[in-house]
Parts: C-alpha cells; structure tokens; sequence
C-alpha cells in the first residue's frame, strides 16, 4: 500500500500510529498528514508538541511537563488519543480529570507510600511505584498485596526499600502477590537495610525461573556478602530466555559475575552504573556478538590512574562489536587519548545502526569533546538525537559544527559554550542551555525514587 493511500484513510493512520513507540517517528509521521484531516485529539497532540518534547507525551504523556495552565486543555484533548498518562507527580491538575474518564488507563511513576496504596483498587494500573517505611503495617501489605495480585492490566512495580527494619511478613505477602501477578518487569532499590536484600536475592532467582515471562529487571543496591548468592542470582538471570532488559546500580559484585560468560542473546538493553570497570577484557567478551540495541555505563571511578585509560579504552572498543545497537550512553570522569581513539572507532563501526548518543563528564578538569567528535559523528548517518553534558565548547566548536541531514536535537545541559551558542542553535534544535528548552533526551537528575508527595489524596481511579 503507497503512502499516499495510507495518507488518504484518517481511521488506518490513526490505528498505525498506536503501535509506533519512538516518540520521534511518531511524531515525524503524523507531520506528512494534512492536519485537518487528523483526529482532534492527535490535532492537539500536535499541538502540544510545539510547547513540549514528544519524548514526555509519546507513548506514555508525563504529567509533570504539563504543569503550565495554557497546556491543560490540550492534554485533556490529546490524552484519549495518546492513551496513556504517566502520573510522576502527585500535583497534577489531570488527577481529578482522570477520574471522570473511566476507561483510560494510565501509570503511576510517582512513588507512594503503602498506607496510600493501601486505598487503591488497581483496576486501571499499567506501572505503579511504591515505598516502604518503617511505619509500614501488615494490614496494609495485606491490602496492597490484594489489589496488586488481582490488577488486570499491571505490568511494572517499582519498589523501593527505605524502612530501617525489613518487616519480613510483609515483604513475604507482598512478593508472594507478585509472583502470582501480570507483573513482568520489576524495579527494586534498597537504601537501607541488608536483611531485604537478602530476602530479594532468594525471591528473585524463583520469580525469574518460574514467573510466565519476565521482561525487566532493574537491581539498585541490593548488597548480599555471601557469593554464593550471588552466583544463584546471576545464574538465574542468564538461564531467563525471555528477560530482555537489565539494570544494575551500585552492584559492582552482580555486574562482575555476569561477565564471566556471555550474555544471554535474548538480552537487548543493559544499564550499568558501576564504581569501577576491574577488567575491560572481561566486559567485552560478554558483549560480544550479542543482540544489545540500547546500552548505559555510569563509570564512578574516581582515582584517575595509569590504568584508567587502558581500561575505558577497551570497553569503548568492545562498543564498536554490538552491530544493533541503537543507543549508547556514557558517564565518566576523563576521557584520555586512547579512549578517545576507542570512541572515535566504536563510533565509526556501529555508525549505521546508532540513534541516540549520550556522553556526560562528571570530572572537574576542562574538558573539550565537540571540536574533535564532530568529525567522526558526521559518519553516524542515522545519528537523531546527542547529548553532550558538562563538557566545554570552544567558540570554534560552536560556529563551526557541521551540518548532519539526520542529527536535530543536541542537549548541552551542564556545558560551559565559550559563544551564546545561536550558531549551532541555527543547525540543530538545542536544549538544555537554559531552562526554557524542556529536554529532548530525558533528564538525567530526575529522580524517581522516594515519597516526593503521598499520594495521599482519595482519587476512586487508583
């Protein structure tokens, strides 16, 4: 079927677009339709889209980017089009409006305590995020744990330990009703105490060897010091032949263990968020030859050493052996010669397939990246969207950027630009040089953990 056909049935682009996920191709798609023949409530999307990234409103719209009065209205439009809000915050001025549309379904991403989520129902939950406390109380597990076993459509849980005591017959209700559960992607932090983690680690090997199709799996700080736990647990997650995302914070032992051997070919995105890469050699024979199409490395070291270089060098270099990858995002402290050259390399190997480039610096020294990436990112022909943060620009790296037919949005957040930036704000769209520009990457400093509001406002849609 042409495109000018498909252009010509309002009704069939609107069933096209529901199983588009890239915010920007979905977006991109809808801009080749005469508006006038579009639905009013994607009208309004379109709409919304001059204001706000189409990252914050497609698939999922985040009702933190609405908090301006002008642009209520037009989410009330585009919502039942969009289909899905993401409520990351408890001051919203769309929850009273939920609750009089009774069939849209949405996600909680904002956590709540167990006493407010002891009031819900859960019948329209896709995602919710929950916290628990010390004053937690087994009547409220047991409420939580019964909507939760029985929500139809919940497949994301966001649990995030805070209390200074496990309350261990809780804990037991609460992860009995998820193994039970639709839920197939978990994300779980401790902050405090071990005796959760050791419970996580005995209860994750069973949920991920018998639960019907675990998709998700996102471990922050769940510290145990028995090795033989850890080795069950990263048996477990190799041995799961349908988990296809992992992320793992602060869990240096974890992530060690899992690059003895290959991973798993069904994996496709991995985040890491590591105090220190032991061997590059080790990582690099993991990833090599598997399917990863989206990949994140927080490098936390700090003490700049001989070796630091050689080693970053050698993951960089094992970048350039993942021939799907689509995204890649990097943090860390220095960026020396080898690794640039290691950078240089990976990025000219995967250059057809990359989308999305992220590289943030949190070291202290000046750091001049643009003027010498420019260059080997024009080779990146499918290159869409690139995040350079807190790094220098010299006035040259900025008047003289190259124009990319396939780069549009660059994100600076945290860089220091030697020029006002217009010359390279005229080539690509730029955000994050001040705060008007909402960016178009996700925001790194945007957390979602902790009880940043109770949630405890009686809302019958929960």
């Amino acid at each position: 079927m042409s495109l000018a056909v498909v252009l010509a049935l309002p009704d069939l682009v609107e069933a096209i677009i529901g199983f588009v996920p890239c915010p920007y191709a979905a977006h991109a798609f809808l801009q080749l339709l005469p508006v006038d023949g579009l639905s009013s409530g994607l009208q309004s999307y379109l709409a919304l889209a001059r204001h706000l990234p189409p990252s914050q409103l497609w698939p999922r719209m985040q009702a933190s980017s609405l908090a301006r009065a002008n642009l209520t209205a037009l989410a009330y439009a585009s919502l039942p089009e969009i289909g899905v809000l993401d409520i990351d915050t408890w001051r919203s001025p769309l929850l009273p409006w939920l609750c009089t549309y009774p069939t849209l379904p949405f996600a909680v991403s904002a956590p709540a305590s167990m006493q407010s989520a002891a009031s819900w129902h859960g019948h329209r939950l896709l995602a919710c995020a929950l916290t628990l406390q010390s004053f937690d109380t087994i009547d409220q597990f047991e409420s939580v744990a019964s909507w939760l076993r029985a929500a139809p459509a919940l497949q994301h849980l966001q649990l995030r330990h805070e209390a200074d005591v496990t309350n261990a017959d809780g804990l037991t209700c609460l992860l009995a009703a998820v193994a039970t559960s639709r839920i197939v992607e978990l994300d779980v932090a401790n902050d405090t105490d071990d005796h959760f983690s050791e419970a996580l680690y005995t209860w994750l090997g069973t949920w991920l060897r018998n639960s019907v199709r675990p998709r998700a799996l996102r471990l922050t700080a769940l510290h145990v010091p028995d090795a033989e736990m850890v080795s069950k647990l990263v048996s477990a997650l190799r041995a799961c032949s349908t988990l296809r995302e992992l992320s793992l914070a602060f869990m240096d032992d974890v992530a060690t263990a899992l690059f003895q051997a290959p991973l798993p070919r069904t994996l496709r995105r991995l985040s890491l968020n590591i105090s220190r890469i032991r061997t590059g050699d080790d990582f690099v024979q993991a990833i090599r030859g598997s399917h990863l199409t989206h990949v994140a490395l927080v490098n936390r070291t700090r003490q700049l050493g001989p070796t630091y270089d050689k080693t970053m060098a050698k993951v960089l270099y094992g970048l350039g052996t993942l021939p799907r990858v689509r995204s890649i995002e990097l943090t860390y402290i220095s960026m020396g010669a080898r690794s640039k050259a290691a950078l240089a390399a990976a990025l000219v190997a995967i250059a057809p397939t990359l989308e999305t480039l992220s590289l943030t610096c949190f070291g202290s020294t000046p750091h001049y990246l643009p003027g010498w990436l420019a260059p080997v990112l024009l080779q990146c022909t499918a290159l869409h969207r690139l995040a350079l943060r807190n790094v220098y620009w010299s006035a040259a790296d900025v008047c003289d950027w190259p124009l990319s037919p396939s780069l549009r949005f660059v994100c600076v957040r945290g860089s220091k630009l030697e020029c006002d930036g217009q010359a390279l704000a005229s080539k690509v769209e730029l955000c994050c040089l001040d705060d008007v520009v909402a960016c178009h990457l996700g925001d790194p400093d945007r957390s979602v953990h902790g009880v940043h509001g109770d949630g405890g406002g009686h809302y019958d849609c929960l």
